[in-house]
């Protein structure tokens, strides 16, 4: 149980960084539309990384479902509407970092109870950006279920803002 709560901090501390992706789209405003591109960046956070962690058990990642209301746009900023790129595969990459901090972390589609480890399953329920001034503020939400042997053992859910 405490390897379980170790990780639900870690995923909680992983998300504090997620916000900031819209920082680029601040620095040059375009015409119309403006496309984000939804790649995980492990470096950008704004917290110090945790340490290692050696023999834990393995975790399997479902890759996260995108359950956003709008899955077009993640926002506005000076020039127009942000264009939303694959937040699912973004929310996943994020997870699956957690093989850096030394989790045995492997991909998986089944969200059948593991013989061995726990299985994450994730769902992203809002991801967007909104602009006062030239300051961009963003907001990430994400339910998580952690899935063991006997089934579902604990349903988080997760919520991080930041700005720029």
């Amino acid at each position: 149980m405490k390897k379980i709560n170790t990780l639900s901090k870690m995923i909680g501390a992983a998300l504090l960084g997620l916000p900031l992706f819209a920082h680029a789209q601040a620095a040059a405003p375009a015409a119309g539309p403006a496309p984000v591109e939804m790649k995980y960046d492990w470096s950008a956070r704004e917290v110090p990384a945790p340490a290692a962690l050696t023999g834990t058990c393995p975790v399997h990642v479902v890759p996260t479902e995108d359950a956003r209301q709008n899955k077009e746009t993640l926002g506005v900023s000076i020039g127009g509407p942000l264009l939303s790129g694959d937040a699912s595969r973004w929310a996943s990459d994020g997870l699956v970092n957690l093989k850096s901090y030394g989790f045995a972390v492997d991909e998986t589609t089944s969200t059948a109870p593991p013989a061995q480890g726990i299985t994450i399953k994730t769902s992203l329920t809002r991801a967007y950006t909104w602009q006062v001034g030239l300051k961009i503020f963003s907001m990430v939400a994400l339910k998580a279920q952690f899935i063991d042997k006997n089934g579902v053992l604990q349903e988080k859910y997760y919520r991080a803002h930041g700005d720029k």
